[in-house]
């Protein structure tokens, strides 16, 4: 193995971070109740109500598997480049329903957007990263 497990392992401790903060927020969102919801303003009652069933389950794949390639990266396995790619490619669908089946482009303005693809490349970068790591052998 070539010398680069201290980077790997910060980074999969603040991807750790990323998801498990992620994996909160959005069982959070998913058990509030009726009383809950009302509480919230119009505009994330109005997001929440346009949103497919299917979309927290996504949600919750994308971000179990972030969360298990983040714990092959602080361990140093291979297994953090397919986790992190499926946590991707699982995102893609949560990141369209989020901005466009929710209508939170509309709703929340530039800011949704740019939270939906910024989560994106933070996805994509630790998916690269992975890679590199795989190819490097810095990951076994």
């Amino acid at each position: 193995m070539n010398r680069m497990p201290v980077v790997a392992r910060a980074i999969g401790g603040i991807s750790f971070l990323w998801y498990a903060l992620g994996t909160i927020g959005l069982i959070g969102s998913l058990s509030l109740t009726a009383e809950d919801l009302q509480q919230l303003p119009q505009a994330s009652r109005e997001a929440m109500a346009l949103l497919p069933g299917w979309v927290g389950p996504v949600g919750l794949l994308s971000l179990g598997a972030g969360l298990a390639g983040s714990l092959s990266l602080l361990v140093l396995r291979r297994w953090a480049f397919p986790c992190f790619v499926a946590a991707l490619v699982t995102n893609v669908p949560y990141a369209f329903a989020a901005i466009v089946i929710g209508d939170g482009y509309r709703l929340f303005g530039l800011f949704s957007l740019l939270t939906q693809l910024g989560t994106l490349a933070i996805a994509a970068a630790l998916a690269w990263f992975a890679h590199t790591g795989v190819r490097r052998r810095w990951l076994t």
